[in-house]
């Protein structure tokens, strides 16, 4: 069962796989692989970890609404 150590350590591994994908993937370390890929396709990573266009000016802001979910239409710019 993941902990609060997985949490605070889960970014770190996924950055260091990520910057250099091929060296991590050499690694001799299956459980560890096992272990990222298990919190890269859980159901809280996805709701956590969105995808949004780039903001640009001129474009709204983006709001978060708390339950993982952006709204760009909740804020009214005048």
């Amino acid at each position: 069962m993941p902990g609060l150590a997985d949490a605070a350590i889960m970014p770190f591994v996924r950055q260091f796989a990520a910057v250099d994908h091929d060296w991590f993937e050499a690694q001799p370390l299956p459980h560890l692989k096992a272990w990222l890929a298990h919190h890269l396709a859980s159901d809280l990573f996805a709701s956590i970890m969105y995808r949004t266009a780039p903001w640009s000016p001129g474009d709204r802001p983006l709001i978060v609404d708390g339950a993982g979910q952006p709204d760009r239409q909740a804020f009214q710019a005048d």
